[in-house]
């Protein structure tokens, strides 16, 4: 206010707002901002109708991005700028430029790669940033070099470290650690500030050089070679200059090595690289290594150096001329028969003294011939075809022309060869296997008839016949005569296709290996559909185990040495029997559950004190448990066993004493799964079973489509649910009862009958169609049937007791008739009643299998002409004994 003239006068100084965004100026939920000169809008970046908008009150409609996209998952941002429509793309990691389309990822693939990038101005600071991936515990990320100042990011044992030394001879060391590990192959981002040199100079000098990934500075004196970095980059940006590689070319190769566009962590073994059947393994970033079988070699199992050497050496002698007088002869004419399949190796090497000026060789299944080092010509016909082909190479003054079975395949302007003798001829490859590489390595195939200027080259003479005048042969190295296969012998098993070129057999579908010898049974499908087939070494195993007790016993074949027991079980049983094994009604191996621990009691023969141990943890939990029993040494006669409940080998317990192997499961004791004779059967659920690694079968053969083929087996001989008291053993089966429980039943065949020998003192069975002895209380066995019987009940007879140690014949057992090994070539023998059967490899048939399957054609030729003459003969022997018929005597009036 202003007081003047004795009255009062009040006015308004514009101290207050008016309220402009109180007016809501900024539309599409743009946000009104008050200024000094007004306001402004802050326009959403939230789409309105799908939409964005700009201009002063945000009520523009951005089009920027109509008609344009931004690329490789860039996010495109519509922009008003100066009243024009534009855009802006925000790119991904990994991508740049502006429509994102630059990608800025790349690779160090290989050891000592590098990426060169010159600064501007030496020494000054500098500021890069990048972001990195790998799984190399090592290596060298980034150096920069700036007079005697050496900076080094690297990767030490998984962790980032900086380090700068400083010094004539770099010999003072700081660094700096950064805590957690890098190495996950994850994406890392880096940003790094380094500080300028001593010795900066000017804009004009030269700029400093920093390089990415293996250094390409020399190391000074006393320093150690950095580590090659393996992995990726992505976003490299130095002074806000974003780092690429370049594309190939001269200039590429000076600024950097082993350096690839884009960053994958695909593995490398997917693609099969490594050749003749080699095993792929993957080692670090994008690398791997072959592991060869033999004969293959190299880094990816080629044939190399190291294959098979097969080459003759011969020298030249005084070659007689293979004209007329009257003309003029070539002076070198060389001829052959050739046969192979494979596409490469050398033929055949001329040489001298000082040099070797004729060369030929099979280069993409073709003929190529090189004289003097330098003039060559090549065929045009294949000739790696299986198919004998004649090659000739005539050699004139100044020309040399290559033949093919009578057809001029090429010529050439040569200079003059001469041979002379005393020239060496190699014949399929050379001493030195580097030198014959180079020319496809050793040929593989057949060479007949070789002659050079009409004199033949013969490693092999032909017998009975007047020797040629062969040129000299000085050595020879697997060459064997002939023109054999390398399939003659009928390497492939399992029903594989030998290659006749000598590479490995086309196995069908569940074999494996170079000759299919791998068979991957569960492939076949050779379980029941309500069991789980698994892989075992020389066989399959089917695992359904459905609460039956199951009686085993071992097939005569078992040589191992049974030092374990591995079983894997599920129940909240506290006290059961799960395994018992004895010989006859005495025991010698229990498996049970006590108060819901898992105890083993062993008796060897002849002994009453049992080798006890029990299991550290509860496994009547109702849970799945893997329980392993084993001989703490295995190797003894006697030892401790030891008992491992779920792998937790420091909760192992140790039974006291000491006893022996279970090797005597191997022939002629019961193996009973599932119940005993004493205590309660196992409720409750059984896995795969191992005794001495051994499975314990859970189906028969029968219930297979494949027989197993493992020679070592437990035959599991009874499937029965119930105890002798339900009386379901069955037809033709005997129950032997112990007080309370199952001893064992042991099904008969139905269709061979049981005997019952009964008389005063006497009560005793003969089965498989056995007979009664009468007091002798033996059992005469019928053919394929033998046995005891063990542990005969104590009676009195006649005044004499009877222990319960006598033995009489009961003809339980089948004889093994496969124990002499009748199949031959690797056949599978199933023990039949009385006999045997053998299951062949598909290469052989008949009853041995000592038929080749290649032979059949001949065989069953030989059959039928067989057959044929025989009723030739039976017609001709009934013709002579037909009686002389009157028949008019039979005309009737």
């Amino acid at each position: 206010s202003i007081e003047s003239h004795n009255f009062l006068v009040c006015c308004l100084l514009c101290e207050e707002d008016i309220g402009v965004c109180e007016q809501q100026p900024c539309q599409n939920g743009g946000v009104c901002q008050r200024q000094s000169s007004g306001f402004r809008c802050l326009c959403s970046q939230s789409s309105q109708n799908g939409r964005l908008y700009g201009g002063e009150t945000c009520a523009d409609a951005l089009s920027g991005c109509d008609d344009h996209r931004c690329e490789n998952g860039g996010i495109c941002w519509p922009l008003l700028v100066q009243d024009q429509h534009t855009y802006w793309c925000g790119c991904l990691a990994g991508f740049s430029g502006t429509r994102c389309q630059t990608p800025t990822a790349f690779s160090f693939q290989g050891s000592g790669g590098f990426l060169r990038v010159e600064t501007p101005v030496r020494g000054a600071p500098l500021r890069l940033a990048f972001s990195f991936r790998t799984r190399g515990l090592a290596g060298t990320l980034l150096q920069r070099r700036v007079d005697h100042l050496l900076l080094t990011v690297e990767l030490l044992s998984g962790q980032l470290r900086i380090s700068g030394r400083r010094g004539q001879g770099l010999n003072t060391t700081l660094v700096q650690e950064l805590q957690g590990n890098v190495s996950d192959g994850e994406w890392h981002a880096v940003e790094a500030s380094l500080s300028g040199g001593g010795g900066g100079g000017g804009g004009g000098e030269d700029g400093d050089i920093l390089f990415l990934g293996a250094p390409g500075l020399t190391p000074g004196v006393g320093e150690e070679a950095p580590a090659a970095f393996r992995g990726c980059f992505r976003d490299v940006v130095v002074d806000s200059e974003l780092v690429l590689p370049r594309g190939p070319g001269p200039e590429a190769e000076e600024i950097q090595v082993n350096v690839t566009m884009g960053c994958t962590d695909e593995d490398l073994c997917g693609g099969a690289p490594c050749g003749g059947r080699g095993r792929c393994v993957a080692e670090g970033w994008r690398d791997y290594r072959c592991v060869c079988h033999r004969p293959y070699q190299g880094a990816d199992c080629q044939r190399g150096e190291y294959e098979a050497m097969s080459y003759s050496v011969f020298s030249l002698v005084d070659p007689p001329s293979t004209l007329a007088s009257d003309q003029q002869p070539p002076t070198l004419v060389v001829s052959m028969f050739v046969h192979t399949e494979l596409p490469s190796g050398l033929l055949l090497v001329l040489a001298n003294s000082s040099s070797q000026y004729l060369r030929v060789w099979l280069e993409e299944g073709r003929v190529k011939v090189q004289l003097n080092g330098h003039e060559s010509v090549r065929g045009e016909d294949a000739s790696a075809d299986g198919r004998f082909r004649l090659l000739t190479v005539e050699v004139w003054d100044h020309v040399a022309v290559l033949t093919q079975a009578g057809h001029t395949q090429a010529s050439v302007s040569i200079r003059p060869v001469q041979p002379r003798p005393g020239d060496k001829v190699f014949i399929g490859g050379l001493p030195d296997p580097r030198a014959a590489a180079v020319f496809g390595g050793y040929f593989r195939g057949c060479v007949q008839d070789l002659r050079i200027n009409g004199r033949p080259l013969q490693v092999f003479p032909l017998p009975g016949s007047v020797p040629a005048e062969s040129h000299r042969l000085e050595q020879s190295v697997h060459v064997i005569p002939g023109c054999g296969s390398d399939c003659a012998g009928a390497p492939c098993l399992n029903g594989g296709v030998c290659d006749p070129r000598g590479e490995d057999c086309s196995c069908p579908p569940g074999a494996a290996g170079r000759r299919c010898e791998e068979v991957r049974w569960c492939e076949l499908s050779p379980c029941p559909s309500s069991a789980v087939c698994a892989s075992l070494p020389h066989g399959f195993q089917s695992g359904a185990f459905g609460g039956n007790v199951l009686c085993y016993r071992g097939n005569g074949h078992i040589t191992r040495p049974l030092t374990s027991l591995l079983l894997h079980l599920r129940t909240r049983q506290t006290d059961a029997t799960v395994l018992q094994a004895r010989r006859g009604s005495t025991p010698l191996l229990t498996v049970s559950l006590r108060g819901s621990h898992l105890a083993m009691e062993l008796w060897a023969d002849g002994e009453v004190a049992a080798v006890s141990v029990q299991s550290g943890g509860p496994v009547a939990d109702g849970r799945w448990h893997t329980v392993e029993l084993r001989m703490e040494t295995p190797a003894a006669e006697r030892s401790r066993w030891v008992v491992e409940d779920d792998g937790r080998r420091a909760e192992a317990r140790l039974s006291d004493a000491v006893g022996g192997s279970l090797d005597f499961l191997r022939e002629g004791v019961d193996i009973l799964l599932g119940a005993g004779n004493s205590g309660e059967g196992l409720d409750g659920c059984l896995g795969p079973l191992e005794i001495g690694g051994i499975p314990l079968p859970f189906h028969r053969d029968e219930e297979l489509s494949l027989p197993r083929p493992q020679k070592e087996q437990f035959l599991l001989w009874k499937v029965e649910a119930d105890t002798c008291w339900d009386h379901r053993c069955g037809p033709g089966a005997t129950c032997l009862r112990g007080q309370k429980q199952l001893l064992c039943c042991v099904c008969r065949r139905p269709e061979l009958p049981v005997v019952e020998c009964k008389g005063r003192g006497w009560n005793y069975s003969c089965f498989h169609g056995g007979s009664c002895s009468g007091g002798a209380l033996i059992c005469h066995c019928a053919a394929g049937f033998t046995g005891h019987w063990y542990a005969m009940p104590p009676n009195v007879f006649n005044g004499i007791s009877l222990s319960s140690h006598s033995r009489s014949p009961r003809c339980e057992t089948d004889v093994d008739e496969c124990a002499s090994d009748p199949c031959m070539h690797g056949g599978l023998c199933l023990d039949q009643q009385a006999g045997w059967e053998c299951v062949c490899d598909q290469n052989y048939w008949g009853l041995h299998c000592q038929m080749d399957a290649s032979d059949f054609h001949l065989y069953l030729f030989l059959a039928l002409w067989q057959n044929f003459l025989q009723l030739l003969s039976y017609q001709m022997w009934h013709l002579d004994e037909v009686p002389e018929i009157e028949w008019a005597n039979q005309v009737e009036d």
